[in-house]
This record gives structure tokens, sequence and C-alpha cells, in this order.
């Protein structure tokens, strides 16, 4: 195990150098000292302890030299934004919407080679044929976002034209890729076709591991009851399969004539022989499924189980699942870093431990049980009620492993996760995933496919009971959100407890409860303490202007507790993310300004997610859906809600204010807006109002004295009037508007007339917070700060370990 652990700390300390690079080498030292420490405490005269401690230093450097050598950094997508690119590509997958290709080669515009993008997905439906190698012409998208809780893009990848330039497999590899791509793609549409919506997105899932066809609704369901396992392909397919392969394969050899079984058997055992032929299964499977690293995880650790039981030898679960990792990793450093293969060796490192409890009281409750005459109906129960507390006990294990880094990246912990993988785990696992195996071979073997109204039919009833429990108020405990340096803690103190465990199963010195206790009590600890601190915390005025691209969307956090949604983006997926990532499930009021997209189109998303006591708009937009059955109120000059601390009052629009514009410029000059006064400060939102407005709310003259604004319109020339700026005085600017945008928001004139301000930019600094202090002061923060950069010197590292600690 130790030279094992050895090359994964090396490639955690290539990863980590560019940022950390004294920490990283401290803390190597740091374990260098304990792994001494441990091997000479438990062989004090052994005389290996230097030879242990020297073979762990070589494995880190082994581990070292392997991320600098195939680790190449992804360009920083802020740089890339809105360029152009020429790629040399093979197409891995095509569906109705968008296409996805690794690349081989990338260069820019003026020829130079760019590093480290590896796969590309571009929307379209081009006419292009899987497994073909295309020199495609694309363009990167403009809108790279960067939010608390959510960073990525809003617009797809561009494609400019297409050439083909093979459509032809370069080797052998890549024929047997292209060949396994090809089917994958005749089981997907023949599921789509054959299955009702739900049980195709699902079947897809669990076969060829595509997961594209789930609905929102459904996908937020798996999440919520802590069943997301059962759509990515991972050990328990792998283990499913190999269990039912292998089973076959004994049966019928013992189905043989007893000549023929007694000459086989004169080489193998039947184990050996059964073991042996399931092999080529495993292999197919793995290349039908989507090769993610749970995927990939479990083929190496059957691939391993196999090869013992062929030489007969049986290994540490441990040693598997860390030589799994260093395959992977070996291969992909940066795979450190991804969330599925962190969740998925999380999950399998609990499911050993608690398995091998399990196992040991097993073991004792089987003594006891062959001195019982008596197996009748009571042994049969008995074994019912072992089989659910097992399967009880695994998936609480496995919950546990993962519930730090479920509650760290999408904010909730499934509370009925135990009861969901009791109920729906062995449904879908030994009866829906051995008939959508079973008939998905007929049918790649005959074109027919077998079952399917059997197979329809109970894969839609689990789907209906996921649906079902996802629905119960207590399926899911919310989380805001927490620091980095709180995860790292629980997994640092999670790691030394299985490497203490580890080294007692090696030298036969069995882990004390107390010293597991103590371990998992110094992991919890920060998180617990994190968590009671935030019910004490202040809770003042706080404003989180989102980085929506060329969109609005601002999160108001008011004394009273209340949350003022103020206009949603153009899907509202950032404000979603943001709301979560704040533990928040209530939107007390949705404000939407006006109709346009930029500013409502993400209104829809956000009902079907969380509940909204009501809509504040102008009284001129019409609703459908979900947004149809919300209370309504349209506010208008004068209108006001207040609170204990705060009153927000309406300035525009006026019931006798007409626009002369009937384009768009008419719906942007008939937005609201709203003045949050809190006392100590006043803050204007002034949506997108353009000239006709804007020389209508002058009139008000110093009633528009605001310490913050919001600048109107993305900060466009329409939004530049001297007399306005005159009568806000705003001592902070927040404009928000698209990276690389076509408009070119925000003009020179805008900036030009708020040179007294201080001025931020989603566009350049990301999401812009703005948090009122106890002593009336303004606070404000920017995301991109909070970004880890290059550490240059001892104080950039610093201040990478101060961002460890951040959260907004």
């Amino acid at each position: 195990m130790l030279w094992l652990a050895g090359f994964i700390v090396g490639i955690a300390a290539g990863l980590s150098a560019g940022y950390f690079p004294h920490t990283a080498s401290a803390l190597i030292l740091v374990l260098l000292l304990t792994v001494f420490l441990i091997n000479q405490k438990l062989r004090p005269r052994s005389g290996r302890s230097f030879f242990k401690s020297f073979l762990f230093v070589l494995c880190i450097a082994v581990g070292f030299a392997a991320c600098k050598t195939n680790y190449t950094p992804q360009p920083d997508p802020a740089d890339i934004s809105g360029s152009r690119f020429s790629l040399e590509a093979r197409v891995l997958s095509v569906d109705l919407n968008f296409f996805i290709v690794s690349v081989d080669k990338a260069h820019d515009s003026a020829g130079v080679q760019i590093e480290g993008l590896r796969q590309i997905r571009i929307f379209g439906a081009p006419d292009m044929e899987l497994c073909g190698k295309y020199l495609i012409d694309v363009k990167m998208p403009n809108d790279i976002l960067l939010n608390p809780g959510y960073t990525g893009n809003i617009s797809p990848v561009q494609l400019l034209e297409a050439r083909v330039l093979n459509n032809k497999a370069d080797n052998i590899v890549d024929a047997a890729f292209c060949s396994f791509a090809g089917m994958k793609s005749r089981l997907n549409s023949v599921m789509q076709q054959s299955f009702s919506e739900d049980a195709a997105a699902f079947l897809m899932s669990v076969t060829t591991g595509y997961r594209g066809g789930f609905s929102p609704e459904l996908r937020d369901a798996f999440s919520a009851t802590g069943l997301a396992h059962l759509i990515s392909i991972s050990g328990t397919h792998f283990g499913l399969l190999f269990l039912v392969v292998f089973q076959i394969f004994k049966r019928m050899l013992g189905l043989l004539p007893y000549r023929a079984l007694a000459a086989i058997t004169l080489y193998a055992t039947p184990s050996q022989i059964a073991a042996a032929l399931s092999m080529p299964v495993m292999v197919f499977y793995l290349g039908l499924s989507d090769m993610s690293f749970p995927a990939v995880r479990s083929f190496i650790m059957i691939s391993f189980f196999l090869a013992g039981l062929l030489a007969q030898r049986r290994g540490i679960w441990i040693n598997t699942v860390l030589l799994a990792a260093v395959i992977i990793l070996f291969f992909r450093p940066d795979s450190l870093l991804d969330l599925s293969f962190q969740l998925s060796f999380s999950a399998v490192f609990c499911i050993g431990l608690a398995a091998d409890m399990l196992r040991k009281k097993e073991d004792v409750q089987d003594d006891e049980s062959l001195q019982d005459a008596s197996k009748g109906f009571n042994w049969i129960i008995q074994r019912i009620k072992k089989f659910l507390f097992s399967t009880a006990v695994i998936s609480l294990a496995a919950s546990a492993g993962t519930a730090p880094l479920v509650a760290y990246y999408f904010h909730y912990v499934s509370i009925i996760s135990p009861l969901a993988n009791l109920i729906v785990t062995p449904i879908a696992g030994f009866v829906v995933l051995p008939l959508a195996l079973f008939s998905s071979f007929a049918y790649l073997v005959s074109g027919y496919l077998p079952m399917v109204q059997i197979i329809d039919g109970i894969t839609s009833f689990c789907m209906s009971l996921i649906k079902l429990m996802a629905g119960f108020s207590f399926a899911e405990l919310k989380f805001t959100a927490f620091p980095q340096a709180i995860l790292l803690i629980f997994y640092a103190s999670f790691i030394t407890l299985l490497c203490a465990y580890s080294a007692g199963l090696r030298y036969n010195r069995p882990l004390r409860v107390k010293t597991a206790v103590v371990l998992t009590s110094a992991g919890m600890l920060p998180l617990v303490v994190w968590s009671a601190f935030g019910l004490f915390s202040y809770h003042g005025t706080k404003i989180t202007f989102l980085d929506a691209g060329q969109a609005d969307s601002a999160v108001a956090e008011l004394p009273d507790k209340r949350t003022v949604v103020i206009d949603t983006g153009r899907n509202g997926f950032q404000t979603a993310s943001y709301l979560r990532y704040r533990g928040i499930s209530r939107i007390d009021a949705l404000v939407i300004s006006h109709a346009e997209s930029d500013h409502a189109g993400g209104a829809g998303y956000l009902a079907s997610r969380f509940m909204i006591n009501e809509i504040w708009d102008n009284g001129m937009i019409e609703y459908t859906g979900n947004l149809a059955l919300i209370p309504r109120r349209a506010m208008l000059r004068g209108d006001f809600a207040e609170g204990k601390g705060y009153r927000i009052t309406a300035l525009h629009p006026h019931a006798s204010f007409y626009t002369m514009s009937s384009n768009e410029s008419g719906e942007n000059n008939d937005s609201i807006v709203l003045l949050l006064d809190t006392g100590k400060n006043r803050m204007l939102f002034s949506g997108d109002v353009a000239q006709e407005a804007v020389d209508d709310i002058v009139e008000l003259g110093d009633s528009l004295k605001a310490d913050l604004i919001k600048v109107p319109h993305h900060g466009s020339r329409t939004a530049a009037d001297e007399i306005f700026y005159f009568y806000v005085s705003p001592r902070i600017a927040v404009i928000s508007s698209g990276r690389k945008n076509q408009y070119g928001h925000p003009h020179p004139e805008t900036l030009a007339l708020l040179d007294s301000a201080s001025v931020y930019r989603t566009d350049t600094h990301g999401a812009v917070q703005v948090r009122e202090l106890g002593d009336g002061r303004l606070e404000v923060r920017r995301w991109s700060d909070t970004l880890f950069e290059p550490a240059t010197n001892f104080d950039s590292e610093l201040a990478n370990i101060k961002r460890l600690f951040v959260v907004w």
C-alpha cells in the first residue's frame, strides 16, 4: 500500500506545486516523518524503517514526475473566450442538439498551437459521421461566467466550418472505439424509440453511459434521494454483471459430460475457467460504457479480482482500489481534481470499511448459527434481516463518505438516501440492469429488442417511486457554503483513518475504536463549528450581482432573512446555483424588471426549483405555467415593501408614463426601478431604463440619491445621462455585462460619467457582492479575487492559502 499511496501523494504535489509550493513541501516532510515513526513503532527492531521511508520518497518522486509529464493545464477560459480555433478532432458522440469531439491538435487564428484542450462540446446538427476525423473551425463562447456555486458558460461552442480529414480508423484501438461508438448509437436510438421517456433515460445511462436523456425533474429526483450513483456506470453495474456472468459460466461447466469436465479441471478449477470466460464480457461492457472514472475504476478492480481467481491469490481490497487509482492518475493526473473521481473512490473506501465490519460480525453470527439445529422459517427470516441490515449499512457508509463532497459542491445532503437505496437499488440492480443488458446484447446480435414491455413497466415503476420519495419535504437537508479548508481537513482525517486501518491489517493490529472516534471527530469538528457559527453570524443587507453574461440577475439578502431576487438572467442557472450555495430554498419576492429574456428568461426555471412567495413586476407581463400560479404584485411609483431595517420603494414606472418606442427600447423604458433604503445606505436598481424613462425619472431630483447603483442597461450609451448621475451621485457602481460582448458594453461615455465612483464590472470581476457592515460602511467583494493564482512568491502563496478559507 505504501508505494501506491506515495505515488498518489506525488500526483497531488505535482498538481498543487504551482499554487502552494512551500506548503506542499512542508506537508510531504511531515508525512514522511509520520511514515517513518509509524514503521518504527510497528517494527522497532526490524531495521526496515529507513527502507520504507526511502521507498515512500521514491514513489512520491515518480508520481510528481508523472504529473509533470502527463498533465497539461487547460487554457484559462477568460483568455480564450470569443477566440477562433482550428481543431483536428474526431467525433466521439452525436446527439440531436450537440456533438462531442476529442481534440488531437488545436491552433488559434495566428497558427499558435494551444495545449490542454481535450474534449469540446459543440452545439448544432452537422452532417458529420461518428468517429470521423475533421478539421473544425470553431468560435469559443464569450460568456465565461464566474459566480459562487457556478462557473461555466451559457453559450455553446459555435461551429463555423467542418472539413473531412479521415473517416476511417487510424489503428486497431481507434477501430475498436469506433465499433463500440456505433453500437452505443444504435442502442440509444432503439431505446428512445421503444421505451417511455423516463425509462429510456435510465436504461441508456446504465447500458451505454449516456445521461443526456434525463429530464430536469428526474435528474433532481435522483439527486434528492441519493440515487445518483445508479445513473453512472460504476462498481454496482460491473459487480452485478460479473456475478451473473460468472455464475452462468460456472453452471454451464457443470452441465458438461463428466469426462470432459474431468479433463478440463486437470488444468484449472471451474472458478478459474469461469473467471477467464467472464473477462471478455467485462471488456465488452467497458467499451459499451461511457469510460467514466467510476467505470474504469470498477473495470480495473474487477480485472484484478479475476486475476486473483486465476492465480488463486486473494489480495487486500485497499491495495486493489489504490492500484486502480494509480493507473487512472498515471494517464490523467488531473483526474484527482475531478468530482466524479473523488466521489467514486470516497464511496468505495467507505463501502470497503463497512464491508469488513459486516464480515467480522457475520463470521461471529455464522458460528452461532451452526449451533442452531432448527434452520427453518426463522433461519430464512434471519437471512432477510441480515441482507436488509447489510444493505442499509453499506448505503449509509457510501453516503457518509461522499456527504462532505456533495454538501460542498451541491449544497445538500440526502436524508432519505438509506431508505431509497434499500428499496430502489435492489430492484434496479438485480432486475432492471440484468434485463437491460441481456436485451441490449440480444439486439446487437439479432437486431431484435426483447422484453420491451416488461423492462419498461419495471423501470417506469422505479422512476415513479424515485419521484415520489424525492417529493417528501424531509428528502434532503440544505447546506450553506463552507470553505474548501474544511473539506480538506475532513478528508485528511479520513485518509489518516484509512491508513491506520490498513496498517492494522498489515501488521495484525486492529484499529482501536478510540482512535477511529478521535480521527472522525477531528474531521467533523470544523464543519460543526462552522455551521454553528453561521447560526449566530451577522445578518445584514447583502446584495450579490451575479455574472450572468450579457444579462442581469441580483440577489438581495435582507436583515430579516428575507430573500429578494431581482431579475433572473437568460436561464436562471446562475441565480439558482447561488441560492443553493447560500442554502436558500425560498424566494420571498421575485422581481421581474421587464419581460426581455436577458432579465426574465430564467423565471420559469426558478419557479420549478424554489418556493416563490410573490412576483413583483411592472404590471405589463403575462405569465404561463408555474409562474401564473404565483401571487403577483404590480410595483408602480410610490408602492413600497418594508421590513425590519429596510424599505423598498418603486420609483418607475407610473400609471401616467407612456413610451413612444414600440420596439425593444419600449420594454426597456418600462423597467421597474427600485430603491432599497436601509437607513444607513440607499441602493438603486435601475433595470434597463433608456433615455425616455431616464428623462422621466430625473424629475424626482434629490430623491434619486443613492450610495450604490446598478447601472442601467449593462452600461450602454442610453444609460449615459449626465443629469441622472448628477442626482444619483453614487459611491459604488456595478455594471452587469458579458465578456467581449458584441454591443461594446459598457460604453466609454457611461464610464466617463462614473469617474467619481468605484466601478465594478461582472465582465472583468465576475460576481460582485456589496455587504453593509454594522457601522454602515459598504464592503465590496469580487469573485475573481477568490480564484487561485500561480504562486510566484511567498506572499502570493499566502494569498492562495487565505482563499481556502473564503466563502461568500
